[in-house]
């Protein structure tokens, strides 16, 4: 049988009359479906016949002819020519029944309007409605994808007839129904996208063409990337499945799949309405990704860099110092979605700086050979994109937005070496060593120059540009050598902010002839609304429009005591020789040891600067902005941090960003959505504490409110971690089971306390566990502040050096039973535990909310010699935890 007769016969009889292909027969059959099954040659052929939307629309209209070198039915699908009859006029003006092909078509010039375009249109209108009717039941589609995506499609040992077309795959696509890709199948329980993955465990099939049929899936449905098929169920998505599908024969497709799949993930965004405005706005899907991507905390990366808030230069010292503390060097993804700094400039006064010019670099050059010594900062983000090109491997930017409008911003030519390497010339010429493959560009450099956004940016789909009222620049972006440069442009956005009245006027009698031309030279910006031109006058105010009204009510509530800095406090003061005494133990110091020893406290709260903390740490943030979770201001819970490593400068610190967004409840300090992820995250990683220096009030009704209620309860049934909470201090008659977390269950009640040791007035009526330091605690900018919350973070602290004396106990004590010393540690790092302990501390056992003095149970002072540091801890352990109290409840439990 000749195949390609019969196709072209079907092609013919489609064309004539689609009908019978999409209708059911006496058995129910449609055979549309039944060649998918069958002969998905035939079923291919027909989705050939549709005519794309960019010559439909072409076709449509007419000024586009310009003779047979453009003209849009050249594009049109050879069936037509050859079956419609196209009527064209002869030398005399008469209509003739030939075809484009019969006279010469791409040989000359056919006049537009002398074929018959409406008609071809209709025939295509007619097959697109047929074609969609018969997919739309989401079964029947569903019927046609499982035959499509099954080993055979894909057998390299299969005639060619029997496997899939990518390209006529892609077409029938979008005649599908978009809950087929994400709902699963009920037999295969799988979505389209998770059934062509699975495909990856079967062997001898064309992997690559798989892969290609896989970017066709989640390019028509994006979305699909996030489903499971089932709500709320645990099955892996798509990602996951992928990493699960590991085989020697296809790895280096597997592993370009997954490349590509993580690439589409980071850079998917959608609309959705603002829930105080109601306006559209883009929604980056962060917490879906980061569910998709990372389902285990250990495995979990970092897809964005936001710096905004930052007040020093973020120079070369800069760098280094969140390379050697944050943790953020080996947690940055490859592909980032986006990169966001501030105006480097924050602090002109050179008292303020970190180092001298000398300590930064050792002589007055950059790292880029052009001689700054006039201002040894001036152009600092080349370091930035240095090392995250350099150091942290990233290759990928889909949105980069940098403030760069202040008085001293980059130079063009900084900003070609910051994203194309030292070697960057003028021009964007192949020399440049590296390309960070930017789609959004958002680099607020006034007037910038074409050449280098062509440079930086070669690949941009979206770019802001920032204009002085400069009328040479505007139109040099709209000229040939300007704009037109980027291929892929989609989206203009001009902000001019003129000084001069003159200018503005240039400005707004441009504006037409600006958009003229971009549209001509740049074929995706022919839309209206691709091109965005704002106008601003010297007072700030949109040319021809009412006053700009911008609300920026941002709340601080960041204490503000400004005294002289008073001697430490004696409390902190008398752990000194105990911290000292663990930190100088004869300790084993291979990897295992070191790890089996530490503790892990995560402080949930603002974020916290990693300056002065002494030690390296790790965070997330949880921002709605995602901002670092050391980058701007975060008083609170940088000396909540402080306070920790005061007390344990030995412990881990996993520091988390609460959002401080909070448009749907103002009274929370922190939405609780994010103090749900976040609780979440700690979990997942593992922690020994838990510190959370705030508290909202319970609400049984709110969705967040009651997971974090559940989640606490979780911890409490199992003991671990220990959850430390602080009171509200909200007045003496407070009640305190009306707040969370630390009105729940399981949660450790921390109060602060005067110097004497007595409840701080705003407390005295409220319950509690625990008295801690509260009063008067100096923080790091020599301001005197108070409250449970400094309390908490002291609790969080000793917390942490009492677990930490354990852990080295259990190393050390080695001539002690092994079941012995481990299940002193199993005990002390459960919430009862750590109660009986803190109670021991406090000289108060079996009491409620006394004040913890450790130094009336750990001595005070410590023999040096090796031979008595193990007496000495033995000590301790035992007045810490007496044979008789937590650890024999615990054994006798286990």
């Amino acid at each position: 049988m000749n195949i390609p007769a019969v196709e072209s016969y079907i092609q013919d009889v489609v064309l004539h009359d689609c009908e019978p292909l999409v209708r059911q027969d006496r058995l129910g059959t449609i055979p549309l479906i039944l060649a998918a099954k069958l002969q998905p040659a035939i079923l291919f052929r027909v989705f050939d016949l549709i005519i794309c939307a960019s010559t439909r629309k072409r076709l449509e209209d007419h000024a586009n002819c310009r003779g047979a070198a453009e003209c849009p039915l050249q594009d049109v699908p050879l069936p037509y020519q050859l079956s419609f009859k196209c009527k064209v006029l002869d030398e005399h003006g008469i209509r003739t029944g030939t075809t484009p092909k019969d006279v010469g078509f791409k040989q000359d010039h056919v006049p537009h309007d002398s074929v018959d375009v409406q008609n071809l249109l209709d025939r295509d209108a007619r097959l697109r409605d047929h074609l969609r009717k018969a997919l739309c039941p989401s079964d029947n589609a569903r019927q046609c994808l499982n035959c499509l995506l099954g080993p055979l499609r894909f057998d390299e040992g299969q005639n060619s007839k029997q496997l899939i077309d990518s390209q006529s795959f892609r077409v029938m696509l979008e005649f599908c129904p978009d809950e087929v890709f994400l709902r699963a199948d009920p037999i295969s329980h799988y979505t389209p996208l998770q059934l062509a993955i699975t495909l990856f465990k079967s062997p001898k099939l064309k992997y690559a063409l798989l892969f290609e049929v896989i970017k066709s899936l989640v390019e028509r449905c994006p979305f699909s990337m996030f489903s499971d098929g089932e709500h709320n169920s645990k099955r892996m998505k798509a990602y996951q499945l992928l990493c699960s599908s590991k085989t020697d024969e296809n790895q280096e497709t597997i592993e370009e799949c997954k490349e590509w799949l993580k690439k589409k993930c980071i850079g998917y965004s959608q609309k959705k309405a603002d829930e105080v405005t109601g306006e559209l706005v883009t929604d980056s899907l962060w917490d879906e990704k980061e569910e998709l991507l990372y389902w285990d905390a250990k495995i979990e990366k970092q897809f964005w860099l936001n710096l905004c808030g930052e007040s020093v230069v973020l120079d070369q010292f800069y760098i280094d110092t969140i390379t050697a503390q944050s943790g953020l060097r080996h947690k940055l993804e490859t592909v980032l979605d986006i990169v966001r700094l501030p105006y480097w400039n924050k602090t002109p006064d050179k008292a303020q700086r970190y180092e001298s010019e000398e300590s930064l670099s050792g002589n007055s050059k950059t790292n880029e050979g052009v001689d700054d010594s006039r201002n040894p900062h001036q152009n600092p983000y080349v370091h930035i994109f240095n090392w995250l090109w350099d150091t942290c491997k990233v290759r990928k930017i889909f949105t980069l937005d940098v403030d760069d409008g202040g008085m001293e911003p980059h130079t063009n030519a900084a900003i070609r070496r910051s994203l194309q390497g030292p070697d960057a010339k003028f021009q964007d010429e192949p020399s440049s060593t590296r390309s960070f493959d930017i789609e959004v560009w958002k680099w607020k450099k006034f007037d910038i120059c074409s050449d280098t956004l062509a440079a930086a940016a070669p690949k941009a789909r979206e770019v802001h540009l920032f204009s002085s009222g400069n009328i040479a620049v505007l139109k040099d972006w709209a000229s040939k050598a300007g704009l037109a440069r980027l291929p892929l442009l989609e989206k203009v956005y001009v902000e001019i902010r003129s000084q001069y009245k003159d200018d503005e006027a240039d400005c707004v009698g441009y504006e037409t002839t600006f958009r003229t031309k971009l549209r001509k030279r740049c074929p995706k910006l022919a839309d209206h609304n691709n091109i965005q031109f704002s106008i601003f006058n010297s007072s700030g105010s949109l040319v021809g429009a009412q006053a700009e009204t911008k609300s920026n009510t941002t709340s601080n509530k960041e204490s503000a005591l400004h005294q002289q800095r008073p001697k430490p406090k004696q409390w902190v003061e008398e752990l000194a020789a105990f911290r000292g005494f663990l930190t100088n133990l004869q300790l084993p110091q291979d990897e295992e040891a070191v790890r089996a020893r530490a503790v892990k406290v995560a402080i949930l709260d603002d974020g916290a600067r990693i300056e002065g903390l002494k030690g390296t740490q790790v965070g997330k943030t949880f921002d709605s902005e995602r901002r670092e979770y050391f980058a701007g201001k975060c008083n609170h819970g940088t000396e909540m941090a402080r306070c920790v490593r005061q007390i344990c400068p030995m412990a881990e610190l996993y520091i988390a960003r609460l959002d401080t967004s909070r448009k749907s409840d103002p009274s929370n300090k922190f939405t609780i959505e994010s103090c749900v992820k976040a609780l979440k995250w700690a979990l997942e990683l593992d922690v020994d504490i838990i510190s959370m220096c705030w508290s909202f009030e319970r609400n049984p009704s709110d969705e967040y409110k009651k997971r974090f209620e559940e989640l606490a309860n979780k911890i409490h049934a199992t003991g671990r971690p220990i959850l430390f909470g602080s009171l509200p201090d909200e007045g003496p008659t407070v009640n305190i089971s009306s707040f969370a977390p630390v009105g729940l269950e399981g949660v450790i009640k921390i109060s602060s306390a005067t110097d004497g040791g007595a409840v701080s007035d705003a407390n005295t009526l409220a319950q509690f566990d625990f008295l801690f330091p509260g009063e008067k605690i100096v923080i790091s900018n020599h301001e005197i502040c108070e409250g449970s919350s400094f309390a908490t973070a002291y609790a969080s602290g000793l917390a942490a050096l009492v677990l930490y004396a354990f852990k080295t106990y259990n190393q050390l004590c080695d001539h002690i039973d092994n079941t012995d010393a481990a299940a002193r540690l199993e005990a002390a790092r459960t919430e009862t535990g750590m109660r009986d302990i803190f109670q021991t501390l406090a000289k108060a056992q079996g009491g409620e909310g006394r004040f913890v003095r450790p130094t009336l149970v750990i001595p005070s002072e410590f023999n040096r010699k090796l031979q008595a540091q193990k007496s000495h801890l033995i000590t301790v352990i035992n007045r810490l935890m007496p044979m008789d109290s937590t650890y024999q409840r615990y054994r006798n439990r286990t």
